[in-house]
């Protein structure tokens, strides 16, 4: 019935273009009945040949000339993660950032693209075409951001993290706010000093603190992104 249509797109008469989106459960419901088993485990929108409307939107924003024009001269746009995980960003550097605030706060770097907003969502990082580029990861330093670059080391082995380190820590304590919770759980794939801080962190070393990375000054950004693209450093055990 979809054939590849989105569900408002379904020629459905005497309802709005609305109805299906805002009744799903129970239409899923009332079809489980006719057809066990088929519908809520796949999904009202696969039983019916639809495409999913597209989730988990990220911000990409080119960092230099070259890559703006590579990308249609636009400063900024955004991609559902099932297009980003497929396509490949023309720039040689790809910088992944946890919060878009700092995404868009970042200077001009050559050959570097940024990809923003994705917070623990993050699995696109396992695409192909990303473990060719040179990769870097920058997040809060807290038990949560530390473990988000963990798994995204788990998707791309050769990131290097940048500003999330004990010296960002000891340069800009006074900018420290609360942590309110911790991450009980210990991270698999950070590198021996990554898990000495979460440990610090976890252990209220710093005052149960975390330092956002919205507080850092942009010299001090600017600075390290220099140094990453300078020295781009694979991460090893």
């Amino acid at each position: 019935m979809g054939a590849g249509l989105y569900l408002r797109a379904l020629p459905v008469c005497y309802v709005d273009t609305k109805f299906i989106e805002t009744y799903h459960k129970l239409i899923e419901t009332l079809l489980e009945a006719f057809y066990p088993g088929q519908i809520k485990e796949q999904g009202l929108a696969y039983w019916l040949g639809c495409l999913d409307k597209p989730k988990g939107w990220l911000m990409v924003r080119p960092l230099c000339p070259d890559t703006r024009y590579a990308l249609s001269g636009l400063p900024i746009l955004r991609l559902p993660i099932h297009v980003l995980h497929s396509q490949a960003l023309p720039a040689k550097h790809i910088l992944v950032v946890e919060n878009e605030q700092s995404c868009l706060a970042l200077s001009e770097t050559e050959n570097t693209i940024a990809v923003a907003g994705g917070g623990k969502n993050i699995n696109w990082m396992n695409a192909g075409w990303l473990q060719k580029k040179t990769v870097a990861y920058w997040g809060d330093i807290d038990s949560e951001g530390l473990m988000i670059l963990s798994r995204a080391r788990e998707y791309c082995p050769k990131l290097t993290a940048i500003m999330m380190d004990d010296q960002t820590i000891k340069q800009f304590i006074n900018r420290m706010v609360d942590e309110p919770d911790s991450i009980n759980h210990e991270p698999t794939h950070l590198t021996h000093d990554e898990l000495t801080l979460f440990t610090e962190l976890r252990r209220g070393i710093y005052g149960f603190k975390r330092l956002e990375q919205e507080r850092l000054p942009s010299e001090y950004i600017k600075q390290a992104l220099e140094k990453w693209l300078d020295k781009p450093t694979p991460y090893s055990s």
